[in-house]
């Protein structure tokens, strides 16, 4: 009787503990059952983690892994919770894999845990963002949400080189996300390709950034996205953009080329304004805008390359552009803001095509050479010398066979 009343306390201590053994389970077997789950998964940044145990023993925990840590290494029998904290990987590192054991010596009796850790190499592409800096520090937000369109939920970085890793494919770089304020020591960075945008000031002020990969899915670069990157050598911009906004690399110094895609059909104001190591520059055919001030004070500008469509060139497009030696105005050209070419003191020669006159805003030839000459349809040499604005260069213009 005592025996019968023994099994069945034993079998009520195990239900409250989460078994599930037959209740004719001889004691010795009961007792010793440490429930929890046998695998633990985690990401490459690490993290902290919490297993649920439910055991009717008490345990202890241990791992030969220097990369795990737990919390508490003592449990009592009953619901409990062990805390794992998982250190980062390092970028060169493979997945890798430990054991945590829970033990009870007296019962001999033992439940292992297998952690794996996946590498920093099997993190989806669209999901990182990858930089070097010169400060060796990892680049810091105060706030990452209004930045990108996705959550940041790993930041490694070491010796000199960063990746941010989010949750979900990022698609933008949104306003101000690397300016000034926070990553002056920025040298180089590579979007993946899933990013279609870049917000305005982006980048502006990282003047130690010499090195940029855009994405192959990119559409829209913003307004001053890469103002005063004075380091910045070269630059080739993806097909797919269609957009490139006011100022976008306004005083990049170091900028000597620059490939613009077919798909962007107007250069805005100030896009490439103070490029003074800008040498020369080919616009693609469905450009139909030079917003104001697009070249202005590009210094080393010595060739450009209009293509037919365009019509119109805005005030300052080519203001002090001082090595410009010749340049020739498409047929389709009927608009030429003022001071145009006002200060291009190297400017000996201008083939302007279109037979009727396009309108000249005033002093677009102040400064020039005395000795340039403006070539013009043999034709229409009569209406450009009493056209207004041409009138003050009429001395200067010479009929052409085009």
């Amino acid at each position: 009787m005592k025996k019968h009343i023994f099994y069945l306390l034993s079998a009520a201590v195990c239900l409250l503990a989460g078994c599930t053994e037959n209740l004719e389970t001889p004691q010795s077997e009961i007792i010793s059952r440490i429930i929890c789950n046998d695998k633990l998964n985690a990401p490459c940044m690490g993290g902290t983690f919490s297993i649920e145990v439910n055991s009717s023993i008490s345990w202890k925990a241990s791992t030969a892994a220097d990369w795990i840590a737990l919390s508490p290494a003592d449990g009592q029998a009953g619901k409990s919770t062990l805390s794992v904290e998982i250190k980062s990987q390092s970028f060169s590192e493979e997945s890798r894999q430990g054991e945590i054991i829970l033990t009870n010596a007296k019962y001999k009796v033992s439940h292992t845990i297998t952690v794996t850790q996946t590498s920093v190499s099997q993190v989806d592409d669209n999901c990182k963002i990858i930089y070097t800096n010169n400060s060796n520090c990892p680049l810091y937000f105060n706030d990452y949400g209004p930045y990108f369109n996705a959550n940041i939920i790993g930041d490694l970085y070491e010796n000199g080189r960063g990746i941010f890793i989010f949750d979900e494919p990022v698609t933008s770089i949104n306003d101000h996300a690397f300016d000034f304020t926070v990553c002056r020591s920025l040298t180089s960075i590579t979007l993946p390709d899933s990013v279609t945008k870049i917000g305005e000031f982006a980048f502006a002020g990282c003047d130690n950034l010499t090195s940029i990969t855009l994405s192959d899915g990119l559409t829209e670069i913003g307004t001053s996205a890469l103002i005063f990157c004075s380091s910045l050598t070269s630059i080739t911009l993806p097909d797919g953009v269609t957009k490139i906004g006011w100022g976008a690399f306004s005083h990049c110094d170091n900028l000597t080329s620059i490939t613009i895609p077919d798909g962007v059909t107007e250069i805005e104001g100030s896009t490439f304004s103070s490029c003074s190591s800008l040498t020369r520059i080919t616009l693609p055919d469905g450009v139909t805008k030079i917003g104001e001030s697009a070249f202005g004070y590009c210094s080393s500008l010595t060739s450009i390359t209009i293509p037919d469509g365009l019509t119109e060139i805005g005030t300052l497009a080519f203001h002090d552009c001082s090595s410009l030696t010749r340049i020739t105005i498409p047929d389709s050209v009927t608009e030429i803001g003022s001071n145009v070419f006002s200060y291009c003191s190297s400017l000996t020669t201008v083939y302007c095509r279109p037979q009727n006159p396009p309108s000249l805003g005033g002093e677009s030839f102040n400064g020039t050479l005395s000795n340039l000459k403006i070539y013009v349809p043999r034709i229409s040499v009569d209406k450009y010398k009493s056209a207004s604005g041409w009138s003050r260069y009429s001395s200067q213009i010479v009929g052409y066979d085009f």
